[in-house]
């Protein structure tokens, strides 16, 4: 699905860079629908922390990006 890869650059590129975010739209010719792209974020964030320990999670701290992105996706439920 684009969704994936519209999740992925939500996380790599906007987070970052969220200045470039019109660009990339533009750029795409449109804006899908940004409720389902926040939930394949969700979903490939939650894909991302099935592969860590708790170990590390818990060594991220509450100012890492572990701890930021989990939190919101608790928020949101």
């Amino acid at each position: 699905s684009p969704y994936e890869d519209f999740a992925q650059v939500k996380m790599s590129v906007f987070s970052r860079y969220p200045q470039a975010e019109g660009e990339f739209w533009a750029g795409y010719g449109m804006k899908p629908d940004q409720d389902t792209i926040d939930e394949y974020t969700k979903l490939k964030i939650l894909q991302v922390f099935s592969g860590i320990s708790l170990d590390t999670y818990l060594k991220d701290n509450t100012v890492g990006a572990y701890f930021k992105r989990i939190t919101n996706i608790l928020k949101s439920l």
